[in-house]
């Protein structure tokens, strides 16, 4: 009788550390997919982020040149309906180029001093030069 015992509390502690061990491995599973989504979020995040900036980039020298060409010069550019799939505004201001998407601003500096924008995003857009002020607006 003292033998059975001994056995039934050996298989007891055998299912134990089973379920332990099952338990355990689950988690690490969770744990690991959980990083590697957090990481590939984070990744796609920036991204996205350094498209705005590319973008922002992209514009600000294209703003640099017309000016850069004098009066009368002008370049034709079709501003993007959208940036990494969000709506956004683009304005100036202080020698700034303001760039809202979803409560977050995005900003890039320009040397030149006057400026007038209007942009439709999705829409052609002529920047040009008149008598050194830059003029950003649809077609």
């Amino acid at each position: 009788m003292i033998s059975l015992s001994f056995h039934e509390s050996k298989r007891k502690a055998q299912v134990s550390l089973e379920f332990m061990f099952y338990i355990t491995a689950i988690l690490l599973a969770i744990t690991i997919y959980s990083f590697v989504l957090y990481t590939r979020y984070d990744l796609t995040e920036k991204i996205k982020e350094n498209n705005l900036q590319e973008f922002l980039s992209r514009l600000s020298d294209m703003i640099q040149y017309v000016y850069m060409q004098g009066d009368g010069f002008y370049l034709n550019h079709t501003f993007p309906q959208k940036i990494s799939n969000k709506d956004y505004i683009l304005t100036y201001s202080n020698n700034l180029i303001v760039v809202d998407i979803q409560n977050v601003t995005y900003t890039q500096k320009l040397t030149v001093s006057e400026i007038n924008i209007t942009v439709i995003p999705g829409k052609k857009h002529r920047i040009e030069n008149k008598k050194g002020v830059i003029y950003v607006f649809p077609y």
